[in-house]
C-alpha cells in the first residue's frame, strides 16, 4: 500500500512482479521460491530507517502500523520508486527448492520449440526483430525513459 500516491498502478506492477515469479518458477522447475531471512530483515531495517523521517510514526494507532508501532502497512517510498523496485525482481534475493538434485533440467532436450514445429528458426532475421540500440547514450533513449526503471 501507499501512503500518498497512485494505488492501482502500484497493484498491477505487484501483479506483474508476481507473474514474473511464477513464470520463473515454471520455466527454470521450481517446486517453491522465499525470500532469504537476511533480505526480509534488510528490508524490514530500510522499512524502519525510512518511515522515521516521517509523520507515520507519530503516536498513534492506525491500520498500517502493528502493535509495537512499527509500520507495516505502507511502501517505504513514493509511487515511482515503488514502480522502479518492482519493475525488475532480484532472484539472487530468493532461495528456491528444485524438484530433484539436477537443478539444470529447466534446460530440456537441447531443441528450441522453433526447431521443432512451434516457430521460424530464424525469426532473428526479420527486420521487425533486429534491435539496434540508440547512438550514443541508449540508457537515455527516449522511449526506455518513458517507464521508471532502477539502474
Amino acid at each position: 500500500m501507499l501512503g500518498a500516491g497512485a494505488l492501482t498502478i502500484v497493484m498491477e506492477a505487484e501483479g506483474d512482479y508476481i507473474v514474473k515469479c511464477i513464470r520463473k518458477m515454471q520455466k527454470e522447475d521450481y517446486v517453491s521460491m522465499v525470500p532469504k531471512k537476511k533480505r526480509v530483515n534488510d528490508f524490514s531495517a530500510f522499512v524502519d530507517a525510512y518511515f522515521k523521517k516521517t509523520i507515520y510514526v507519530d503516536n498513534c494507532r492506525s491500520w498500517y502500523k502493528d502493535d509495537a508501532g512499527h509500520v507495516i502497512g505502507l511502501w517505504p517510498g513514493s509511487t515511482t520508486h515503488a514502480l522502479e523496485t518492482l519493475r525488475s525482481p532480484r532472484w539472487e534475493d530468493y532461495e528456491y527448492e528444485s524438484k530433484d538434485d539436477n537443478e539444470l533440467r529447466w534446460l530440456g532436450n537441447g531443441w528450441s520449440v522453433c526447431q521443432t514445429g512451434g516457430g521460424d528458426p530464424t525469426f532473428y532475421l526479420e527486420p521487425a526483430f533486429i534491435n539496434v540500440p540508440a547512438a550514443g547514450t541508449p540508457e537515455k533513449d527516449p522511449v526506455h525513459m518513458k517507464r521508471p526503471y532502477s539502474q
